[in-house]
């Protein structure tokens, strides 16, 4: 099968985690025949999984494999396992087997140690991933710390800022408050000075008015006297005539 023509790894390991377990079970025995029942009921689901993956991703497939694969996977295998042992070989790391004397234990040892070293390697890559994480968690929570001190900061800022303005205005309107209290005493002074004023005026008009009163029954009163005067002196000059008359008559 051309390289183009290889499904991806990820539709292999969904078409396997499709398949249950017997079936993958099925599928080994009758990929490898040699293997020993026991050895193939003792596997786990993710075991099963993870054998039948590498075995259709080593023959680029993503179906079910019929018949046995004991040739074809050890040629698959060999090829492989060259290409480890060549990347291995600066670290010295020591493979099980040959590749090029393989049997079905032995590539069921081998398939059994790739899965572990994949296990190895996910493990590995979940500690770089699980320390990665607590470096960002780490870091979020810096930022998240430096975020709030940054708001507090701000917010202590705002508030005195606003502070300030509060007591820039309570001065404002306290020193408004004091001009219309100068203002207000101000006009009350002023209407008292009018009312004052006006009562002044007031009584001045009623002393006035009272002079006016008594001059004018002053002046009666000296008309009424000089009228009863006039009144007196006239019966008296009648009188005295009339007794005038009376003598001369006599």
């Amino acid at each position: 099968m051309a390289d183009k023509d290889v499904p991806p790894a990820s539709e292999i390991r969904a078409s396997t985690q499709r398949d249950s377990s017997e079936r993958l079970k099925t599928e080994i025995r009758e990929a490898f025949p040699a293997f020993e029942t026991e050895i193939i009921a003792s596997l786990t689901r993710e075991e099963l999984v993870e054998l039948v993956f590498e075995c259709r991703s080593f023959l680029g497939q993503k179906t079910r494999s019929q018949g046995s694969l004991e040739g074809k996977l050890e040629l698959k295998l060999s090829k492989r396992l060259l290409k480890v042992s060549i990347q291995k070989e600066a670290e010295k790391v020591p493979l099980p087997v040959s590749p090029t004397t393989m049997n079905p234990t032995d590539v069921m040892q081998m398939m059994m140690q790739m899965l572990q070293q994949q296990r190895d390697e996910e493990a590995r890559r979940r500690e770089d991933e699980s320390k990665r994480r607590e470096l960002e968690e780490i870091r979020r929570r810096d930022e998240e710390s430096r975020r709030r001190e940054e708001e507090a900061t701000r917010r202590r800022e705002e508030a005195e800022l606003r502070k300030r303005e509060l007591d820039i205005q309570e001065k404002s309107r306290k020193e408004e408050l004091a001009a219309k209290e100068t203002l207000r005493r101000e006009e009350i002074a002023a209407r008292q000075r009018a009312d004052e004023l006006r009562e002044t005026q007031r009584q001045e008009e009623i002393n006035r008015k009272d002079e006016q009163r008594r001059e004018e029954l002053n002046r009666i009163e000296t008309l009424r006297r000089e009228e009863i005067t006039r009144l007196e002196n006239q019966r008296r000059e009648e009188n005295e005539a009339a007794e005038r008359r009376f003598n001369v008559q006599l």
